[in-house]
């Protein structure tokens, strides 16, 4: 009986020593965290420029994962033209338009995929000079990933005979609102004609501190697009608004002869919206808010 009770307890002491030991093991050889968990597929963004000047944007799946890249529209990538002093000078989208439907790109492991910038044909308007090229994908995966370079671009001729002289272009006509702000009424400005126009006019005509993320041109440049930010909540009562709309549509319809149709949009694409007249949208050269005759 006694070796019986022996044999019993001797066991037990084992299978405790037994489960002490794989215990230990666990804790100091964690083999189930970190080291078993697949990273995340790395997608890369680059911009390369050849001795021709033409360039050509990658994107290259870094990883043993599939990754998958989605678009909101046909348009997959964008870039943009800047000069010295970082002024926007050309923007690829600006003057395009594309399908608006949500597409998906998937990339296998160490699948790269190109992009030619067709610079040669895109920059045909551009002065000769020094500019920083700057590109991006448009999938939101890798909307942190834009790339520069600089870039020397050696101009067309088009581009020369199409530049006006700079006197031709230093003053403009403008909208601001008259002494009783009733109405809206023209004033000339001068401005620097080598910089981005339309910034520049927000700039001149915008006294209550809307802020103008972002604008593109559409429809053969007949639409312009104001991407604004939310501060148009912040304009000061109805009067306040009818002279915001006023002063914004007649200055750029001014000075852009072609455009017929000016959009105020927020970032995600939605209406702008103003406290009293709610979202605004899609004006025409109809709209008047100067003073009748």
């Amino acid at each position: 009986m006694k070796k019986m009770l022996w044999s019993l307890l001797t066991v037990f002491m084992l299978l405790i020593l037994a489960s002490c030991g794989t215990n230990d093991n666990d804790e100091n050889n964690p083999t189930t965290g970190s080291e078993q968990q697949e990273t995340e597929p790395k997608v890369s963004t680059q911009l390369n420029v050849d001795a021709n000047g033409e360039a050509v944007f990658l994107i290259k799946n870094e990883s043993n994962k599939e990754s998958t890249l989605s678009f909101t529209s046909g348009q997959e990538v964008e870039y943009q033209l800047l000069d010295q002093d970082k002024t926007v000078v050309y923007t690829y989208s600006a003057n395009k338009s594309f399908t608006q439907a949500i597409q998906e790109k998937k990339l296998q492991p160490n699948e790269e995929i190109s992009f030619d910038l067709d610079l040669e044909n895109e920059l045909v308007d551009v002065p000769a000079g020094k500019y920083t090229l700057v590109a991006w994908s448009l999938a939101p995966e890798l909307s942190d990933q834009k790339v520069e370079t600089t870039y020397d671009w050696a101009g067309t001729e088009k581009a020369e005979e199409s530049a006006p002289p700079a006197e031709e272009i230093s003053k403009v006509t403008l909208y601001r609102e008259d002494d009783n702000a009733e109405f809206v009424e023209p004033y000339e400005v001068e401005i620097d004609p080598s910089g981005d126009m339309v910034k520049q006019i927000f700039e001149e005509i915008d006294t209550t501190k809307v802020g103008l993320l972002d604008y593109r041109f559409e429809n053969d440049d007949k639409k312009l697009v104001l991407v604004m930010d939310k501060t148009t909540e912040n304009v000061q009562g109805t009067a306040g608004e009818y002279l915001f709309i006023g002063k914004v549509l007649h200055s750029y319809f001014e000075n852009f002869p072609k455009l017929e149709e000016i959009d105020f949009v927020q970032q995600d694409g939605s209406p702008a919206v103003l406290p009293h007249m709610g979202a605004v949208s899609t004006f025409t050269r109809d709209e008047q808010y100067t003073k009748p005759n």
